[in-house]
Formats: C-alpha cells, structure tokens, sequence
C-alpha cells in the first residue's frame, strides 16, 4: 500500500500511529503491539529462552541449538524470527568481522513489565471455576 493511502486510512479511522500487517491496518501502542505480537509465538520464546540461558550467540549457534530441543526449522525461518525479535527491541545485533551476534536485550521486556503494571493497579486475584457448583473459587491473592 502507498504511503499517502497509508496516512488517509490513519486520517479516516483518527489513528495518531499505526502499522500495516498484510492488508490490515494495525493501531500501534508505543511499541508494546510489537513487543507482544514478538513474545505471542512459542519458537520466538524459546529463541530468547537460548539467548538469556547463554547470550550473544550467531544464528548458526542458535539453530544448533533449537534443533536440539526439538524444534524443526531453517536456517531462514530461525532468521525470521530473529528479525520480528529486533524490530520488537528484544534483541540487538552486533557485527565481529563477517559474522553477526545475538545479544538479548532486556530494556523492551522492562517496558512490557510496566506497561502489565500500569492495567494492574490493585490486589491481582486468581480464581477457578468450580465445575461442581459453577461458582468462582478464589484460590491466590497477591497484593
């Protein structure tokens, strides 16, 4: 989509910033959309999983390591994951001659964790639902 047909889209629906996925226009969020689209996929956790069990590894270290619990994927999908990974902040690059490094990058998981504790703003309760008699049961408080 053009860029002028991006702006009159954000105009028409009073959007102040947003992102194009495919052909939906997305509201974005001070990044946090990004950050938790990034952190909605399960091979995405377990790439940052690797990454803060050991830092700064290559993307050939990173596939070894996946493939070794249990996750079947190329070389350009681990790739692509990478890079929905850096553009949500989570990981930065660094360059050592040809070979780039993977350094996780705790800054964005910081501002998740505040953006979470803004909504929350009192005692979080857990409750379970008592198949038995279909009321709540509260079962932990935390204040």
């Amino acid at each position: 989509m053009a860029p002028l047909a991006l702006n009159a889209l954000r105009d028409k629906f009073a959007i102040e910033t947003a992102i194009l996925i495919g052909n939906r226009l997305v509201a974005k969020i001070d990044g946090v959309d990004l950050l938790f689209r990034a952190l909605g996929n399960p091979t995405r956790l377990a790439l940052l999983e690797e990454l803060g069990s050991r830092n700064d590894q290559t993307l050939f270290e990173l596939c070894i390591r996946l493939i070794s619990r249990g996750h079947r994927m190329s070389r350009q999908a681990v790739a692509k994951h990478l890079a929905v990974l850096r553009d949500a902040g989570l990981i930065r690059l660094s360059t050592s001659g040809r070979t780039t490094i993977h350094h996780l990058d705790t800054v964005a998981l910081a501002e998740a964790r505040a953006w979470i504790d803004h909504l929350v703003k009192g005692p979080v309760t857990t409750a379970l639902l008592d198949d038995t008699r279909g009321n709540l049961i509260q079962i932990a408080s935390m204040p």
